[in-house]
């Protein structure tokens, strides 16, 4: 089991989505989504995860919602599943 470290500009992307007025049953989602990844386990295909390229090299990147991304990392060594942001595509690669 990794051990969850939220990043400050995860933490100020995630208050934002919830100042928005996101819904409830998609921050479930997303919570459910962080569960499986900290529990090591693979996301079921749905979530579209997969490792990114370029400047994000190193990063992976899933779909929560076909427009909710969550953009992470795993160190393995240290056993820590880090957050690193969370927002649309256009929010985080726009």
């Amino acid at each position: 089991m990794y051990r969850i470290v939220r990043t400050k500009l995860f933490e100020r992307s995630y208050k934002r989505l919830k100042q928005s007025g996101i819904k409830k049953d998609i921050t479930n989602d997303l919570q459910a989504v962080i569960d499986i990844l900290a529990l090591g386990k693979s996301l079921a295909t749905k979530y579209n995860d997969h490792k990114l390229t370029g400047q994000f090299e190193g990063y992976r990147e899933c779909h929560v919602r076909s427009n909710l991304l969550l953009v992470y990392q795993i160190d393995q060594g240290n056993l820590l599943l880090i957050l690193v942001d969370v927002g649309s595509h256009s929010y985080l690669f726009g």
